[in-house]
This record gives C-alpha cells, structure tokens and sequence, in this order.
C-alpha cells in the first residue's frame, strides 16, 4: 500500500467521523427534549443549567395530555 493509499483512507476515516458527529448533533437537536415537555411534575427535572434529557421515556406532548 503506497503514502498516497494510507493517506487516502485516513482522511475518508476522519470524513466519516465527522459525518457522524454531524447526524448525531442534528439528531438531538430536532429531538423533544425537557424543554418541550408538558408534564408539570416528573421524575426527572432538571434545574436550570443542568443537562436536559433527548429522547427521554418521559416526554409528553400537547396530544399526550
């Protein structure tokens, strides 16, 4: 295998990285989170500054009630 071919495949291997990087952050950033959640109590509130939950078990929405 030549410079050219090792070089080749490491940037094709940083370009999937990155793409995955990408797809994940717009993921979570089109998923509902505490922020747009409807519950008025749960288990699992976060106060302001901490972590919010993507993807949480918890989530309701206007149609859940």
């Amino acid at each position: 295998m030549s410079r050219f071919d090792q070089d080749r495949e490491d940037i094709i291997r940083v370009l999937y990285s990155i793409l995955d990087y990408a797809r994940l952050g717009y993921e979570i950033s089109t998923c509902d989170n505490c922020n747009t959640c409807k519950r008025k109590s749960c288990e699992y509130k976060p106060r302001v500054g901490q972590a919010v939950r993507w993807r949480c078990p918890l989530w309701k929405g206007e149609e859940d009630g």
